[in-house]
């Protein structure tokens, strides 16, 4: 599973810089469109995403703090 931001929430990105600041905390949370499914959500700074490269995901279990994992850990995650 891989975030692929729509065309336009790129160009809303662009279009308002000072959205993504340094001081910011920004929140991700995922459902699906009927709301029968939902994930925890995580939330990060921009310094945060300086963490994660190709293969790498930030997540946060119920009752922890974020942290980055590999693609096999995650997928172990998402099929429990």
């Amino acid at each position: 599973m891989v975030f692929e931001p729509q065309a336009q929430q790129v160009a809303e990105m662009k279009a308002s810089p000072a959205r993504c600041r340094p001081d910011v905390t920004f929140t991700l949370r995922g459902w699906t469109t009927d709301s029968s499914w939902s994930v925890v959500y995580v939330r990060f700074t921009l310094s945060d995403l300086e963490h994660l490269s190709v293969g790498k995901i930030l997540v946060r279990e119920p009752g922890t703090e974020p942290r980055v994992v590999g693609e096999p850990e995650f997928d172990a995650l998402i099929c429990d």
